[in-house]
């Protein structure tokens, strides 16, 4: 009988390891898997964490003066960004502080108007290049003034954009944006 018992409590003891040894693989298994993922989620967060980040942080975009602030407006003259105190609004047009003297102490002309379309916008593209090239080059104001008409004949949005200079500068402007266009 002390033999029968013998094999039996060996017989157990291998049960009871088998199963032992059955739930730590499975618990290393688990362990491994999680890892696997926690290192597939690192690898894509680090791939997208420049997208996360800029969710996130909201307009990325801020204020010359203040730049804490967040910018909510363009000016017309310089195109740098500036915040609610920093931006004045005039004749459909926002300015900066000192852009916004500028403009209301001159006359201002229209130099060139351009329609455009919905399907057509890249026909102004010459105004607006026109505009940089002046003001990075020479710093040299002008201002896009964009006025929208709806044609009732075939039910269409067009759109009129014009190029503002100064109004001592408009000859001389003339010329260089006939030759700019060629």
């Amino acid at each position: 009988m002390s033999e029968n018992l013998v094999i039996i409590l060996v017989g157990a003891l291998i049960l009871v390891t088998l199963i032992f040894a059955g739930v730590i693989l499975y618990l290393f298994s688990k362990l491994l898997q999680e890892r696997k993922n926690t290192v597939s989620e690192q690898s894509l967060s680090e791939k997208f964490q420049h997208l996360k980040e800029k969710t996130e942080e909201g307009p990325t975009s801020y204020c010359k003066n203040h730049p804490q602030d967040h910018a909510h407006g363009m000016c017309a003259i310089c195109q740098d960004m500036f915040c609610d105190d920093c931006i004045k609004e005039h004749d459909g047009h926002t300015f900066c502080g000192p852009h916004f003297r500028l403009f209301v102490s001159h006359e201002w002309q229209e130099l060139e108007s351009i329609k455009t379309t919905p399907s057509t916008p890249e026909t102004a593209f010459p105004i607006y290049d026109f505009k940089r090239d002046l003001w990075k080059d020479e710093q040299l104001p002008a201002i896009i003034s964009t006025h929208y008409k709806i044609n009732i004949d075939d039910d269409s949005i067009e759109s009129y954009v014009k190029l503002l200079v100064r109004t001592e500068e408009f000859e001389e402007l003339k010329s260089r944006y006939a030759k700019f266009n060629q």
